[in-house]
Order: structure tokens, then C-alpha cells, then sequence
């Protein structure tokens, strides 16, 4: 039937497979996926950390390789902001924001090349195009399939972002579009602001009376909204430090609601 071949049509392939809960994800780059989570602190054999995968193909489908796992000990990763750091004459470098419970750390991650133990020089093909093995453009072949390209990850900088008297813990962390500022919220309900990479405190919003569950930049990153269970949406000033603005809706027949997410968008026409 023509529902059946449709299914079939929009059904979804398999990129790739984790084998821990899954809570976040971020592009690093434009070839690589972050996938992030854990089993929490809890000893159940559930490793917490974050997988990186290449996205690639097999000649049929897109499917992603995974290049460097990394384990975060008893901290399964909640929520992860990521941004590029350097510039483009040194090789591909991350800096990663992961929320460790009532933490953030910072991970800086560069793409390099590491020796593949699973391909050694005597299983490689001595062709490659046509080439003969010895020529100068050969053994760069070789070369390439003797090692892969990895992302060495290294702990940076690490600040508390949540003080709650009973069980503190972060709920969401976010970099500005401009790498300037991290943002985070959690089960204190204060929005915290702070230097990127730095982590120095910028500011303190303690405006929330229950947990913030989302928080995000504007495109020009001047400003921040966090939303909450307190059922507020508040739009702060990142450069006066203040409450800009507080959104609400009206909702028909009384119906009772929740923000839960928030993304700011740009509009055609706006150039603010």
C-alpha cells in the first residue's frame, strides 16, 4: 500500500550505537558527533563519559566510525555545550563544557593522529590507485592507513554551578555564539553567568524560585533566557546584568502550562 511504501521510504537508518544512557549530543565538527551520558554514580557497571563518532559511509548508508571514547569517573554528563577554539593554521581544537552534577568541566579536545595497532605495515595493500608500493605518494597512502585520527581529550578548568542546600546539581550549561561566556542553570533556580574559559563568575541571576530546565543565548549573545519550573521565562542582559525582559502566555480556557524548552531564532529582516 501506499502507507507501507512510505514507511519504508522515511524510515530511519542506524547511524551508530552506545552501550551507556544517552543525555546529550553536539556537532564538534562538521564530520564528528559527540554523543555523551552515563549510569550516574551509582556502581552498576554503566561507564559514564562520551563517545566520539566520524560520520562517514559504507557506500550504502551514512554511518558513524567511532575515534576516541572518553571516560568522566562517577560523572555521567547531563548536559555539554561545545565550541572551536584557535584559529585555522593548528589543527582542530575543541573546547568542551560537561556537566559533572553540581559541576562544570571544561575538556580541551584536538584532533590528531594516532598509530592504529589494528592495521600493521605488513596488512597493508602495497597498491593503492594504481600506485606501486615505494613511490612517494604510496607510502603517504601507507601512512594514513597505519594511523587514524583521534581527539585527545585533557581536563581544563572545572567551577561548582549549583549550590542547592539538599542535592546541588546542574542542569543545563551553555556557550555563547562568540565563545565568551558559559552560562548554566540547575536545582537552585540561579542563573549563573561566567567567562569562557576562563570560568571567572560574571553573574549571579537568583530570580528562579524552582529548578531552570533550559537556558540559551541569542544569536548576538547579549542575551540569555532561562526558563523554569516556576512556570517564569525571564530574557536577561548580559552586558547590564539585568532582567530585560519576562515572557508569558495566555493561554485559552485556562489551561494550565509549563515552559520546558527554549531556543532563541533569528528573523528575516532583523539584523539585531
Amino acid at each position: 500500500s501506499t502507507r507501507d511504501k512510505m514507511s519504508v521510504e522515511t524510515s530511519a537508518d542506524l547511524l551508530c550505537r552506545v552501550d551507556f544512557p544517552l543525555y546529550s549530543t553536539a556537532m564538534i565538527s562538521p564530520r564528528h558527533l559527540m554523543l555523551a551520558g552515563g549510569g550516574g554514580a551509582a556502581n552498576t557497571g554503566v561507564k559514564n563519559g562520551f563517545e566520539i563518532f566520524e560520520i562517514t559511509t559504507n557506500g550504502e548508508n551514512v554511518i558513524g566510525e567511532s575515534v576516541t571514547r572518553f571516560y568522566t569517573g562517577e560523572f555521567s554528563v547531563y548536559s555539554l555545550a561545545a565550541r572551536p577554539a584557535g584559529n585555522n593554521n593548528v589543527p582542530h581544537r575543541v573546547l568542551l563544557a560537561a556537566g559533572h552534577n553540581e559541576f562544570c568541566q571544561v575538556y580541551s579536545l584536538s584532533l590528531e593522529r594516532e598509530r592504529n595497532n589494528s592495521s600493521p605495515r605488513d596488512n597493508v595493500h602495497r597498491r593503492s590507485n594504481g600506485v606501486p608500493a615505494g613511490s612517494q605518494q604510496g607510502s603517504r597512502v601507507e601512512e594514513q592507513q597505519e594511523t587514524k585520527l583521534v581527539f585527545k581529550t585533557e581536563p581544563f578548568k572545572k567551577v561548582q554551578i549549583d549550590f542547592n542546600a539538599k542535592e546541588p546539581y546542574g542542569k543545563v550549561v551553555r556557550i555563547s555564539l562568540n565563545g565568551k561566556f558559559l552560562a548554566s542553570g540547575g536545582d537552585d533556580g540561579h542563573l549563573r553567568v561566567f567567562s569562557f574559559p576562563e570560568l571567572t563568575k560574571v553573574h549571579d541571576f537568583p530570580e528562579h524560585d524552582k529548578e531552570i530546565d533550559d537556558i540559551d543565548f541569542s544569536p548576538d549573545s547579549s542575551k540569555i533566557c532561562s526558563i523554569s519550573k516556576d512556570k517564569r521565562a525571564i530574557v536577561w542582559d548580559v552586558k547590564k546584568g539585568k532582567k530585560h525582559a519576562e515572557l508569558g502566555w495566555d493561554c485559552p480556557n485556562g489551561v494550565k502550562y509549563l515552559f520546558k524548552r527554549v531556543k532563541f531564532g533569528c528573523v528575516e529582516g532583523d539584523n539585531k
